[in-house]
């Protein structure tokens, strides 16, 4: 019922609909960038630790891509819930093998739906993303 009475203020009123609907994607496209380098670092840190451990170099870098793979799917469907982005990809894995992946105009959020699609990848990007402001 209260939702219905300011859905109705909200329609009645499209100004003030755009001006909460623009700052609510500037708070949630912070909050985005914020996760998305607070859980970089926290899976980073969680690798380094696990570095010097005797277990097989397959066996970490199995763990270090599917982790990857799970978090970036994890990222896209929190973009997704918060009204971010929409998608019309199968969210579904692949486990391909000797397979090569080329995009034409690759940018962050490209790599991180192609991580995302594929859990044993080895990526190689073009080297501006290192420098991606």
């Amino acid at each position: 019922m209260l939702l219905r009475i300011a859905s109705n203020i909200l329609n009645a009123y499209p100004r003030i609909n755009q001006s909460i609907s623009y700052r609510w994607r500037q708070l949630a496209t912070g909050i985005s960038f914020g996760l998305f380098g607070i859980g970089a670092l926290f899976i980073g840190g969680i690798f380094i630790t696990l570095y010097p451990l005797p277990i097989s170099r397959l066996k970490k870098q199995y763990w270090a891509r599917h982790t990857i793979s799970f978090a970036c799917r994890l990222y896209i469907k929190m973009m997704k819930l918060m009204g971010l982005l929409t998608y019309s990809l199968p969210m579904k894995t692949a486990d391909y093998e000797g397979c090569l992946i080329i995009a034409n105009h690759p940018t962050l959020l490209d790599a991180i739906f192609v991580l995302a699609t594929n859990n044993n990848l080895c990526c190689i990007m073009k080297s501006t993303l290192w420098k991606h402001p």
